[in-house]
């Protein structure tokens, strides 16, 4: 990503970015500067922060993308943001609540 904002002017980027993906967000201020729009890309996780994978819940699912260690990392990992932000339900809302507040977005309507 810095390669891009430090070589090239876009109108808008799309990255990844949610509470377990937070990378990017060190260009953020520089794409900002520039003038260049964002587009939060997976902003619940491919539903993992939505509350709809868990060990257990991935089985009646036809996923195949996710490896037993991808699974349970991911598990972890959501587990650990809730405990984290003391959230046990609406987890999807603080989730883009998380996306909205990251500093960049100027929200208007």
């Amino acid at each position: 990503m810095k390669l891009l904002t430090d070589t090239t002017n876009p109108e808008v980027i799309e990255t990844i970015f949610n509470i377990l993906h937070q990378e990017t967000s060190r260009a953020f201020k520089k794409l900002k500067e520039k003038g260049s729009g964002l587009i939060a890309k997976i902003p619940l996780d491919s539903g993992w922060l939505a509350g709809e994978y868990n060990n257990l819940r991935i089985i009646d699912v036809n996923v195949s993308r996710w490896f037993k260690q991808n699974i349970e990392t991911r598990t972890h990992l959501v587990e650990r943001v809730k405990k984290i932000i003391q959230v046990n339900h609406n987890l999807a809302q603080k989730a883009i609540w998380f996306c909205l507040a990251c500093g960049y977005l100027d929200i208007r309507m």
